[in-house]
């Protein structure tokens, strides 16, 4: 990034990311498999960070054409995080979705989060995600 220096926060949730990317690598998709309550967090954890990604991509878009687009931590581990869920929920069985579905909370169920990601010099992909339709629920 050529100007924006991200907070301790930021730095914690990519930290994390990098974490249970490397996890998942060493012992597998079914160590969220077998745990849903990890898995409810995760995509807990993924509508609640995408408020803080999308906010800083509207703060940035003015000076997108002068410095070049620059994606925030936040944005990036956050796309990370919700490949690396999906890649699990690929996997899942329908009761298996249905019981990380009975973990997530109230306000979970009903998040929708827009995921998306940038190329050096333009946005690349934009998807508007349902929490519901994520796990097959809808």
């Amino acid at each position: 990034m050529k100007g924006y220096v991200p907070t301790p926060l930021e730095n914690d949730f990519a930290k994390g990311v990098a974490d249970l990317e490397r996890i998942l690598s060493q012992c597998g998709p079914e160590v969220l498999k077998d745990r849903p309550q990890l898995m409810a967090l995760g995509i807990t954890v993924l509508c609640r960070a995408n408020a803080a990604a999308h906010a800083y991509r509207s703060r940035m878009w003015k000076y997108s054409t002068e410095y070049g687009s620059e994606v925030s931590v936040v944005a990036e581990s956050s796309r990370r995080l919700l490949q690396l869920i999906r890649t699990v929920i690929e996997s899942m069985l329908p009761e298996e979705k249905q019981l990380v579905y009975s973990f997530l909370p109230d306000e979970t169920k009903e998040c929708s989060f827009i995921s998306y990601y940038w190329t050096d010099w333009n946005k690349h992909s934009e998807e508007m995600l349902v929490v519901r339709s994520l796990l097959g629920m809808e």
